[in-house]
């Protein structure tokens, strides 16, 4: 099953070009090849995602994924996996097995994006960094 983003009207970062929406398909990419095969997100995981939407307005499922991010790593410790993932699945309403799907592309994004995400996670320069996580 795949995130439907047909329903979900994009939204822009006031100064960014790039719509936030981008963040939720990278997202939903790493979801489709990642929780998919392995089972980890269910029916309800994804109404959840759904229902929270696409945007950089507080409760949209991206902003959520950015600020457990932003929580969830030091200088000393680097990016800890497990607590965005128990971050996210608490602020998402979604499993912890499917919010653990997600963790990686964080950790993608801490270890080769931090100069371009340092000014916002939905700037076209974040995006586009992160966006590398898929091609791996």
């Amino acid at each position: 099953s795949n995130i439907n983003l047909g329903a979900i009207s994009p939204r822009r970062c006031k100064t960014m070009v790039m719509p936030c929406h981008s963040l939720l398909v990278l997202l939903a990419i790493a979801f489709s090849s990642a929780a998919a095969d392995t089972g980890k997100c269910s029916t309800a995981d994804v109404a959840s995602m759904e229902k929270a939407g696409p945007g950089h307005s507080s409760g949209a499922f991206p902003k959520l994924a950015a600020d457990c991010g932003s929580t969830s790593w030091s200088l000393l410790r680097g990016f800890n996996q497990e607590k965005f993932g128990q971050c996210l699945a608490g602020s998402a309403d979604i499993s912890s097995d499917c919010a653990s799907c997600f963790a990686g592309n964080g950790q993608y994004g801490f270890d080769n994006c931090k100069v371009a995400c340092m000014v916002s996670w939905c700037s076209s320069a974040c995006l586009e960094c992160t966006a590398g996580y898929q091609e791996r």
